[in-house]
């Protein structure tokens, strides 16, 4: 589907750096990650191709958002942010999803808090034992048709466990309560939040899928953010194993994506954290035509209510 469209970028993250968000704005590629992770920066690089990138000064320092900082385009191109988790560590950012913005992609304000510990029906892994939490990938979308933001995070709904939650808000409102996403016929916990975006009339997510034995990026489409079906599986191999002997997928996608016209470019972290010592870590953009997405939509969506006709 995208294999012969590989292009190799200049960033060369090392083994802590993670949770890359890319935007376009005023003709220029702005890319932004986390250092490592001790909470110390928020890079910032910038690129006229959107292949060979030059280091920006840091977004943020010394916070808990810099762990999760991702970016993105919101109403009006506007440059918009999220970032901050709950942890006990005594640093701004510490007690919930913040909002930031920017006029130009290379300083940020904080607007305000998104997402505190009690938000309405907010799966907190806190309640059953986590030290820490809002500390995975979340995506913010924006919903330029019906002109509204769309939150996905991470949702530890056990220990080892993960699945995905969203709610969503409309201006001047705040967001309303959590749901958890259902991908087929149910709610699974092999999914990671990252990067969820609009073409045309649907949504597509890139989502890191793992379970024993394999792992994926896998596509799937809603007209709703709430029920999804699978389109195909891109980056298919095998998953590598935590200390508790947890499977991990091996690849995340970059949040966010580049409209060009009858084509999306997206960009993947290959070897997420370094654990595959014989394989480097990189960030590699690929591109897929949207009439190829909408195809693979369409047959996935035809197999999802064939299945559910059938009962299965």
């Amino acid at each position: 589907m995208i294999e012969d469209t590989e292009q190799h970028t200049n960033v060369l993250p090392n083994k802590g750096a993670a949770y890359f968000s890319v935007i376009m704005s005023r003709g220029k590629i702005h890319l932004y990650f986390r250092r490592r992770r001790d909470y110390s920066n928020t890079m910032h690089m910038v690129s006229d191709d959107g292949l060979n990138f030059s280091v920006c000064d840091p977004i943020l320092s010394k916070s808990y958002a810099c762990h999760n900082f991702s970016a993105y385009v919101g109403a009006d191109n506007a440059i918009e942010a999220i970032g901050g988790q709950i942890g006990p560590l005594n640093m701004p950012h510490n007690d919930g999803l913040y909002q930031f913005a920017s006029e130009d992609g290379y300083t940020f304000r904080e607007m305000g808090k998104l997402i505190a510990s009690d938000h309405p029906k907010y799966i907190n892994g806190m309640s059953w034992g986590l030290d820490a939490e809002l500390d995975g990938h979340h995506c913010c979308l924006y919903d330029q048709t019906r002109r509204r933001h769309v939150l996905f995070i991470r949702a530890n709904t056990g220990r080892g466990q993960r699945a995905i939650q969203t709610t969503y808000r409309e201006a001047p409102f705040g967001y309303g309560e959590f749901s958890l996403i259902r991908i087929g016929r149910q709610i699974q916990d092999s999914y990671y939040t990252a990067n969820f975006f609009k073409v045309g009339l649907l949504v597509f997510g890139l989502v890191p899928f793992v379970i024993d034995n394999f792992c994926s990026l896998r596509i799937i489409a809603s007209y709703n953010y709430h029920d999804w079906w699978i389109c195909g599986d891109l980056f298919k191999t095998k998953p590598w194993y935590n200390e508790e002997n947890k499977p991990k997928n091996r690849d995340h996608p970059v949040q966010g994506v580049i409209d060009r016209g009858s084509f999306v470019e997206f960009y993947v972290h290959h070897n997420y954290l370094g654990y595959d010592e014989s394989a480097p870590v990189s960030i590699k953009r690929y591109r897929i035509a949207k009439q190829r997405l909408y195809y693979s939509a369409l047959l996935g969506g035809r197999d999802a209510v064939l299945q559910r006709f059938r009962g299965r």
